[in-house]
């Protein structure tokens, strides 16, 4: 099998010029393969579009359900973590980082964090948040090829532990 980083130049001689999509076959898993089309006609071929590089491989699994860790968070933001995704059984396809998405309750999704082209960060604090608000959170993995489907959604509150509170005292007391 050749190395990830391989790089094929094929040209597609089957496709009849019609339909708007093809789809290329026998490639090899793992190698990335450039692509760029041309329209033709009787006075020659035009400019080439620009080039697109796609791996042959499948998008990422879904991450895990995020979770939150207390000790670096406050009233006002929640630092979210996550578990690296697995590559299953396509290691030529590494996961190239992760997005996260929160939902500040009113049913949209919108991006906090863009981890692209850091895989190694598994982490990151949403910070701005209003004290005691419900938030959700969900992260998407990202391959060569593009994203995951988003992972499940966690909801936590925006807020800190309580206080500690005062040792109790006795201020009366009966027989019963």
């Amino acid at each position: 099998m050749p190395p990830s980083s391989a790089i094929a130049i094929a040209t597609a001689t089957a496709y009849g010029g019609q339909a708007s999509q093809y789809q290329v076959t026998g490639l090899t898993s793992g190698v990335t393969y450039r692509f760029q089309y041309y329209a033709t006609n009787v006075y020659g071929d035009s400019p080439g579009s620009v080039i697109i590089s796609a791996t042959a491989s499948r998008l990422p699994d879904a991450p895990g359900t995020p979770t939150i860790d207390w000790t670096q968070s406050s009233r006002t933001s929640l630092f979210v973590r996550w578990v690296a995704s697995s590559t299953g059984s396509l290691p030529e396809s590494p996961i190239l980082g992760y997005q996260l998405q929160m939902d500040s309750g009113n049913g949209t999704f919108v991006q906090v964090y863009d981890g692209a082209f850091k895989p190694g960060i598994l982490g990151h604090l949403v910070d701005g948040l209003t004290n005691g608000h419900l938030y959700s959170f969900r992260v998407i993995a990202l391959n060569y090829n593009g994203e995951s489907v988003p992972g499940a959604a966690a909801p936590f509150y925006a807020c800190t532990a309580p206080a500690q509170f005062a040792k109790p005292e006795v201020t009366s007391q009966s027989k019963t």
